[in-house]
């Protein structure tokens, strides 16, 4: 088979993790390869990384890629569906914000 289907657990909330050569789950980073142990996130760009929780480092960078840390090694998978489902969301949220009349 040429092409496999990619693993269901997806660390990263946002861009996508190294994965095991072997198993192709994403990899945790044991110290003291990493600190405390991380899971690597790489995304496009540093403005992509989630800021603001606990779990995740800012931005790093590393053989000119951008990376950021997940911490906590049994951070919940992404479900792709729940990111476009947010997305999706938001915009219907603001499109019938802009045509409901205000209360007179």
């Amino acid at each position: 088979q040429l092409f496999e289907e990619p693993p269901t657990c997806e660390r990263c909330p946002v861009g996508g993790c190294d994965r095991d050569e072997e198993t192709g789950e994403c990899k945790w980073y044991p110290p003291p390869i990493d600190g405390g142990g991380a899971y690597h996130c790489q995304v496009d760009d540093c403005d992509l990384v989630p800021v603001g929780h606990e779990s995740m480092s800012g931005c790093w960078h590393y053989q000119e890629k951008n990376f950021y840390s997940v911490v906590d090694i049994s951070f919940p998978c992404r479900k792709d569906s729940d990111k476009a489902d947010d997305r999706t969301s938001s915009a219907a949220h603001e499109k019938q914000t802009e045509a409901t009349p205000s209360p007179s």
